[in-house]
């Protein structure tokens, strides 16, 4: 079972059967209700998740106790992103969103079949420089765009990893946040996210429907 589970990341993708069996002895299956948080920011880094189901949310805070949602993460993804071959601990809080089902391989074990496996490593790879160059994009969104540039992009990239198309027009992203989150992932005040979404909402960009937001993917093609 944890075998073909894992056949689904693809990190995995390219194993033969003999091989993933191989990664799922070194692999656990967890089930984690909302609300349970998997590591703190500062821990030691022990292991890696890939998620088969539920959403996982990857968040900081600062000294007065205001929190920066890093991320959200997903079925078919993997997290952290860092910390492989050296001593490391974890650079934020994960705490699950929503219920989730785990798949958890310790982070000695993972090293150790990526010297064993030459297409497991050049996958991870390839997989760890597409986070770099999506960082990359968020630096320059935040330093060059302005705050409705800013918040469409997020949406963007929100109805790609999180998006259920709903009808060929519309796109709901399948997470509810409240204002105040999504503000705290691109480093805006609530009211600033309020005021836009307000201006989306009139541009006939977006609506809202009990909690989520829903695009309309004509509408946010065309608005420059």
């Amino acid at each position: 079972m944890i075998h073909k589970q894992l056949s689904r990341f693809d990190v995995f993708a390219s194993l033969d059967v003999e091989e993933l069996h191989e990664v799922a002895y070194i692999t656990d299956r967890v089930h984690v209700q909302k609300g349970q948080h998997l590591f703190y920011h500062g821990d030691e880094m022990e292991k890696l998740f890939f998620i088969i189901s539920g959403t996982v949310k990857i968040y900081r805070t600062d000294q007065e106790g205001n929190e920066q949602i890093v991320n959200f993460f997903q079925q078919g993804e993997m997290f952290p992103h860092h910390g492989l071959f050296r001593t490391d601990n974890y650079p934020a809080n994960s705490i699950v969103f929503q219920d989730a089902t785990l798949l958890v391989i310790h982070k000695a074990d993972f090293e150790n079949l990526l010297m064993k496996h030459d297409r497991i490593a050049l996958k991870m790879f390839n997989y760890l420089g597409s986070v770099i160059l999506d960082l990359h994009k968020r630096l320059q969104e935040k330093l060059l765009s302005s705050t409705d540039q800013q918040l469409l992009s997020l949406l963007k990239r929100l109805m790609i990893s999180n998006g259920m198309v709903i009808t060929p027009e519309e796109t709901k992203i399948n997470i509810k946040m409240t204002k105040q989150e999504i503000g705290s992932m691109v480093g805006m005040t609530r009211e600033t996210v309020s005021r836009n979404i307000s201006k989306f909402k009139k541009l006939d960009i977006l609506y809202e429907e009990s909690g989520y937001i829903v695009i309309r993917n004509d509408k946010l093609r065309e608005y420059k």
